[in-house]
C-alpha cells in the first residue's frame, strides 16, 4: 500500500527536513499494485521539523589566516550584538631594483603618500561616518603561524594613517586612500633610498606590519589585501610635470602574485551582551533554538554556528529493520528578519561540517575541518548557494548522511555556517 502523509510538530528550530523512508510492505490494495512482486512493494512516509534539534553554539577557533578580506569596523546588531574587526598586515619590500634617481642624477621629491586600500566588502550601515585608522604593529607577524579570529598583535602608540571611509573612497577605482602621516612616511621614504634597505629582512624588521582598525560603529569593511599598498607619488625637479609613483604592497611580490613573506590576518570580536537571545552564548555553552525565538544563528567569522541532529533517527533501524533511505533534504528557510536593514545579505555559501558528540566541528587527519561530502566518501563538499533573486538557499541533499546516522556510524550530528575560505561576518537567521 502507497501511503503519503505530513504532519505539523511545535518547532524545534525553523530548519526543515523530508526524509523519504522505502520498506517493504505487507499488503496491497491500491489498484495496480497487486501485479507487482510483494519484494518489491513499498510504503513512503514523510517526516519534517520534528526529527531536527537546533543549538546556537559559538566554536573554539575561526580561521582568518590569509582570508579574503581584511575585516575593518565595527557594527551593533540586535540579534548578534557588537561585533569589531581589525586588520593586521605585513608590509612587502616591493622592487628592490627600483631607481628613485631620474637620468640626470637628480633625487626624488616627495609629493604625497598614502595606504591605498582596495574596498571590496561591507556589511552594516554604510551610511554613518567612520574613520579608518592605521597604526604599525609593534611586533612581527608572523609568516608561518595560522591566525584565528581572537589572535591580536600589539600595536605602537604612533597612528600613521587615518581618514573617513565615505571621503576618502574613489567610487571609480573603489580604492580608498588614508593619506599617511608625513613625519613617518618622509622617514620611510628615504629610508627606501638608502642600500641596506633593499635587504628585505631589514626593511621587515624596521617596518613590522600594519593594524587597520575604525572606532565608530556603523559597518565591516573588507578590503582585498592582494591589491591593497602603500604609494609614494614624487618628481624629481621643480621643472617637472610629471610625477612617478613606487608602491609597498601589503602582500603581492614585484609580480603581483602574493608573496611567501606575506601574512595577513583579521581579528574578530563578539560581544553578545547586547544581543536578544546570545547573552549566555560561550564556547561551553550552547543555546537551543527554543530559547532564541526558534531562530537559529549563523555568523561566522565571529564563531556563531549551528547545530543540528536529528534525535528520531537512532531509533528507526531499531522499529523496523528493513527501513532504507531514499532521499533526505534539509530546507533552510530565511526568515524575516534577514532583511530588516539594508545591506545585511545572508551568507553567499553555506557548508556543512560534521561535529562530535560535545558539538564541535570534526577534524580530519590533517587538522582540517571535516566537512560533509555529497556522498559518503566523496571530496566534493556541500553546499548551498544563495539566490538573492528569491531569497533561498538551495536544498541540500543529506541522504547519505542520515543513512550513516541509522547505520550508526555518525552520532555528533551536523554543524551549518558559511563557506570556510570566505569566513566574513554576513550573519544569517532561519
Amino acid at each position: 500500500m502507497l501511503v503519503s502523509t505530513m504532519k505539523k510538530f511545535p518547532l524545534t528550530g525553523l530548519l526543515a527536513t523530508v526524509i523519504l523512508f522505502l520498506f517493504a510492505c505487507d499488503d496491497s490494495l491500491e489498484l495496480g499494485l497487486e501485479l507487482q512482486a510483494r519484494d518489491q512493494l513499498i510504503r513512503t512516509y514523510y517526516t519534517d521539523t520534528s526529527s531536527i534539534a537546533c543549538s546556537v553554539i559559538l566554536v573554539d577557533t575561526v580561521y582568518t589566516n590569509r582570508s579574503s578580506y581584511l575585516l575593518t569596523g565595527n557594527m551593533d546588531d540586535p540579534y548578534f550584538g557588537n561585533i569589531g574587526a581589525m586588520g593586521f598586515s605585513k608590509v612587502m619590500r616591493g622592487d628592490t631594483a627600483w631607481n628613485f634617481l631620474d637620468s640626470a642624477k637628480n633625487k626624488p621629491i616627495l609629493d604625497s603618500m598614502f595606504v591605498r586600500m582596495r574596498y571590496g566588502y561591507a556589511y552594516g550601515d554604510t551610511l554613518v561616518s567612520q574613520t579608518i585608522d592605521v597604526h604599525t604593529v609593534a611586533s612581527t607577524i608572523d609568516t608561518d603561524q595560522n591566525y584565528i579570529s581572537t589572535d591580536q598583535i600589539a600595536i605602537s602608540s604612533q597612528k600613521i594613517a587615518s581618514a573617513n571611509i565615505r571621503k576618502a573612497l574613489n567610487r571609480t577605482s573603489f580604492y580608498v586612500w588614508l593619506p599617511l602621516d608625513r613625519t613617518f612616511g618622509t622617514q620611510l621614504f628615504q629610508n627606501l633610498q638608502q642600500p641596506n634597505y633593499k635587504n628585505v629582512e631589514v626593511f621587515e624588521n624596521y617596518l613590522l606590519g600594519l593594524r587597520f582598525s575604525s572606532p565608530q560603529s556603523g559597518a565591516i569593511y573588507g578590503f582585498d589585501p592582494s591589491v591593497s599598498v602603500i604609494s609614494f607619488f614624487y618628481h624629481h625637479k621643480p621643472t617637472d610635470t610629471s610625477s612617478r609613483v613606487f608602491s609597498l604592497p601589503l602582500v603581492a611580490d614585484v609580480s603581483g602574485r602574493v608573496s611567501e613573506r606575506s601574512a595577513w590576518f583579521s581579528s574578530i570580536k563578539p560581544d553578545f551582551s547586547k544581543s536578544a537571545f546570545l547573552k549566555t552564548l560561550n564556547k561551553t555553552n550552547s543555546i537551543r533554538t527554543e530559547r532564541t525565538g526558534n531562530l537559529a544563528h549563523i555568523q561566522a567569522g565571529s564563531g556563531v554556528m549551528t547545530h543540528i541532529e536529528f534525535p528520531h533517527l537512532k531509533n528507526l533501524q531499531q522499529n523496523n529493520k528493513n527501513v532504507q533511505i531514499n532521499r533526505a533534504e534539509l530546507v533552510i528557510p530565511i526568515a524575516d528578519e534577514n532583511f530588516a536593514k539594508p545591506n545585511q545579505f545572508p551568507p553567499s555559501y553555506l557548508s556543512v561540517y560534521y561535529a562530535d558528540a560535545q558539538k564541535r566541528i570534526l577534524r580530519n587527519q590533517n587538522g582540517v575541518y571535516a566537512r560533509v561530502g555529497k556522498e559518503l566518501q566523496s571530496t566534493t563538499a556541500l553546499e548551498a548557494d544563495y539566490n538573492s533573486a528569491g531569497n533561498t538557499y538551495s536544498t541540500l541533499d543529506i541522504t547519505s548522511y542520515v543513512q550513516s546516522v541509522i547505520k550508526g556510524t555518525n552520532k555528533g550530528g551536523l554543524i551549518l555556517s558559511s563557506k570556510s575560505n570566505a569566513f566574513t561576518v554576513n550573519r544569517l537567521l532561519f
